[in-house]
C-alpha cells in the first residue's frame, strides 16, 4: 500500500523560508539575550577541555559530536574576535542551535499543511516552553540532540508528502542524531514506523538502507573516535569511556533501577515542568516576576483545554495523517520508556519531548479551528502565557550572575588565594567549578570518605613542597569533615559573604 495524506502538500516557499528565519532570529535574540549564569556541571565539563586544550576529553562517549561541534564554534567566534571563556560560547552555540530548531519546526509544520498564522504560533510555544528556552541558553548537549530529532522528524514528513527522501539520507541523519545522544537510537522506531506507513508491505527494502546508512555513520564515527583519538589500552577502557555516565564503575550499564509508580509520578510532573516550571525556583536578586505564576496558571490551563482537544479529536486526527500523528504517540512513548527509568526528574531528558506534543496539540487545534476559529485565538494566549510567564519565573532571573552564590564564592576564593594553591570542594559543582572559575586546584574530599589515610598522605605531601592547602567553612559544616580537620592547626584566611570562611591548613597537631 502507499501512503496518501488527506491533509494538502504545501511545498516550501520563499515566503516562508523568510518567516522562519525572522521566527528563528526572534528565538536566537531572546536565547542570547538572556544566557544562564547557572552554569551547570555538564556544561563545564565539556568546556573545560576547549580551556586547557585536552582534546581527547572532548568526546564523551555517549555524546560524540557535542565537544567537537563546540570546540569548533568557540574557535570561530575567537577568530571573529569574541575572547570569552569556552562555556559562553557554548551557550552561544546552543542559542543558535535552539534557534535553528525553530526554524525547521515552522518549516515542518507547514508541510504538514497548517497556515502561516498557525504555524508562527505553534513555533513560538515550542520556542518558549521552558524546556526548549532553557536549555538554548545552558552549555549542554540536548538542544543539540532536539535539534538534530526534529531535522530527522522534518524529512520523515517531506518523506510523507511527495518528496523523494532517500532511505540512506534518513539513515544518515539519524545517524547523526544518535552521534548527538545515543539514547536516539530508538528514534528508529519512529523513522521504522514512517516506511512502514509509506511503503506498505515492501518496507524492508528501504528499512534496510536506512538502517546501513545510519549504522556506517555511527559505527564509523565512533571507530575513527576509538582508535585515533581515545586509544584505549582494552576493550574495557573502551567500553567504560563509551558508557560514560551511565557506568555503574563495575563492568555494567546502569539503566536507572525497576520501574515503579513514584517514577512514572516524577515522568508525568515532568512533562509539565517542560513548559514552566512548578513550583517556582527562589531566586533572589532578581526575584521572579510577580505576575509570573499567573501567566503560567493560565499556560497550563490552555494547555490543557488543547489536550483535551486532541484526546478528544484523535481519531480523527488519525484518520487524516496516521504517519505523523503515529510516529509522535511512538516517539512520546519509546522515550517515556527510556526515562520512567532513568532519572525521570531531570529536564535536560525530556527536552525533546516538546517536539511530538507540540505537533499533535498542533494537529488537534487545526481538526477545531476550522469551525471554531477562536482556537486559533487560543493558541496565541498559550503562546505569550508561556513567553511572559517562563522569562520572568525562570529565564530573566537565572540571567543575573547575582543568583548563583557559588560564582561569589568562586570569585571569594580566587582573590583570596593564588595560582597553585589547593582548595578543599565537594563532588558536586565544586569539583568543576575550583578550577574553571576560581581557577585553583581542587581536592574532592568525597573521593577519601572510605580511605581518609589517603588524604593525610596528599595533604602531608603537598605540605613538604611548600604548597598551601586550604578548607572552607562549606567542607567543616559535614560532620565527618569538621572532625577530620580537627588533627590541623587552621587559621583562618578571609571571612566572605554570607558568612563563608577559608581557613589554610596548618601542621598536624601535636
Amino acid at each position: 500500500m502507499n501512503y496518501k495524506s488527506y491533509n494538502p502538500i504545501v511545498p516550501t516557499s520563499r515566503r516562508d523560508v523568510i518567516y522562519a528565519f525572522l521566527l528563528a532570529l526572534t528565538a536566537f535574540s531572546l536565547y542570547i539575550g538572556f544566557l544562564s549564569k547557572a552554569y551547570v556541571f555538564e556544561g563545564l565539563i565539556r568546556a573545560m577541555p576547549i580551556e586547557t586544550g585536552r582534546w581527547v576529553h572532548l568526546f564523551a562517549g555517549n555524546y560524540l559530536l557535542y565537544g567537537p561541534l563546540g570546540l569548533v564554534f568557540h574557535a570561530l567566534l575567537q577568530g571573529l574576535g569574541f575572547h570569552h571563556l569556552a562555556v559562553i560560547s557554548l551557550q552561544a552555540m546552543d542559542a543558535l542551535l535552539g534557534a535553528a530548531g525553530v526554524f525547521v519546526f515552522y518549516l515542518t509544520l507547514r508541510r504538514l499543511g497548517g497556515d502561516t498564522a498557525s504555524c508562527v504560533i505553534w513555533s513560538i510555544v515550542l520556542g518558549c516552553s521552558l524546556g526548549y528556552w532553557l536549555w538554548s541558553t545552558e552549555a549542554e548537549d540536548y538542544i543539540l540532540s532536539t535539534f538534530l530529532l526534529l531535522t530527522n522528524f522534518h524529512y520523515l514528513v517531506r518523506s510523507m508528502r511527495q518528496d523523494r527522501v532517500d532511505p540512506v539520507i534518513l539513515g544518515a541523519l539519524h545517524g547523526l542524531a544518535i552521534l548527538g545522544h545515543i539514547v536516539n537510537v530508538i528514534f528508529g522506531a519512529v523513522v521504522l514506523w514512517f516506511l512502514y506507513i509509506k511503503f506498505g508491505q515492501g518496507w524492508f527494502k528501504p528499512a534496510r538502507r536506512y538502517a546501513g546508512a545510519a549504522a556506517v555513520v555511527v559505527l564509523g564515527a565512533y571507530g575513527t573516535v576509538i582508535a585515533f583519538i581515545q586509544k584505549p589500552a582494552s576493550l574495557r577502557g573502551a567500553l567504560n569511556w563509551f558508557e560514560g555516565s551511565a557506568a555503574l564503575g563495575q563492568g555494567a550499564m546502569n539503566w536507572g533501577g525497576g520501574f515503579t509508580l513514584a517514577k512514572l509520578g516524577q515522568w508525568a510532573a515532568m512533562s509539565l515542568r517542560i513548559l514552566g516550571p512548578f513550583p517556582l525556583n527562589n531566586y533572589y536578586t532578581p526575584h521572579p516576576w510577580a505576575c509570573a505564576p499567573l501567566f503560567l496558571f493560565a499556560a497550563w490551563s490552555l494547555f490543557a483545554c488543547f489536550f483535551l482537544v486532541l484526546v478528544t479529536h484523535g481519531r480523527a486526527v488519525y484518520r487524516k495523517d496516521p504517519a505523523v500523528v503515529g510516529g509522535c504517540a511512538i516517539w512520546l512513548l519509546i522515550y517515556a520508556l527510556m526515562f520512567t527509568r532513568w532519572e525521570p526528574w531531570t529536564m535536560v531528558y525530556r527536552v525533546s519531548d516538546l517536539v511530538p506534543l507540540c505537533v499533535l496539540l498542533f494537529l488537534g487545534c487545526r481538526e477545531v479551528a476550522d469551525h471554531h476559529g477562536a482556537w486559533r485565538g487560543a493558541a496565541a494566549a498559550l503562546a505569550c502565557c508561556l513567553a511572559i510567564g517562563n522569562l520572568g519565573a525562570e529565564i530573566y532571573p537565572r540571567s543575573f550572575a547575582s543568583n548563583n552564590s557559588n560564582l561569589e564564592r568562586m570569585a571569594f576564593l580566587k582573590a583570596n588565594t593564588v595560582e597553585g594553591d589547593w582548595i578543599t570542594g565537594d563532588g558536586g559543582q565544586d569539583e568543576i567549578y575550583i578550577p574553571y572559575f576560581a581557577q585553583r586546584r581542587p581536592i574532592v574530599v568525597q573521593r577519601y570518605t572510605r580511605q581518609p589515610g589517603l588524604l593525610v598522605g596528599l595533604i602531608d605531601a603537598l605540605q613538604a613542597h611548600k604548597q598551601s592547602v586550604y578548607v572552607t567553612s562549606r567542607v567543616l559544616s559535614s560532620g565527618p569533615w569538621k572532625a577530620f580537620f580537627k588533627r590541623y592547626q587552621l587559621a583562618v584566611k578571609a571571612t566572605g559573604p554570607r558568612g563563608f570562611v577559608l581557613y589554610r591548613v596548618g601542621k598536624e597537631k601535636i
